[in-house]
């Protein structure tokens, strides 16, 4: 395999090298879904903050009209963050056990 940014020629891994790596790489990408599913987590919070912004403000009048709206579109746009992480987490977690396939097999 070439190194596109130096052009250094590196030869495959193959046996024990290779499941080592697959293996790191499975782990480092692990580690990062569960940053992610944090951040999942935090933008359902916000999401469910913005819900009370929004109530608070267009029914219950307790605060502004404004207020309300700003929460209402805080929801959406926190709401559609966690979707999106979620479904980042779900095609990632696929990609692990992809990885620890290959890794076995080799």
């Amino acid at each position: 395999m070439n190194n596109v940014k130096t052009g250094e020629s590196h030869p495959p891994l193959s046996g024990q090298a290779a499941r080592k790596q697959l293996r790191k790489e499975a782990d480092m990408q692990t580690h990062a879904l569960e940053q992610l599913a944090k951040w999942r987590l935090n933008a359902s919070i916000f999401s469910a903050f913005g819900l009370i912004l929004a109530y608070c403000g267009l029914v219950n009048k307790m605060l502004p009209f404004a207020v309300g709206v700003i929460g209402l579109v805080a929801t959406g746009l926190f709401a559609a963050g966690a979707l999106l992480v979620h479904l980042s987490i779900c095609h990632g977690k696929k990609n692990v056990a992809h990885l620890n396939n290959i890794a076995e097999s080799k």
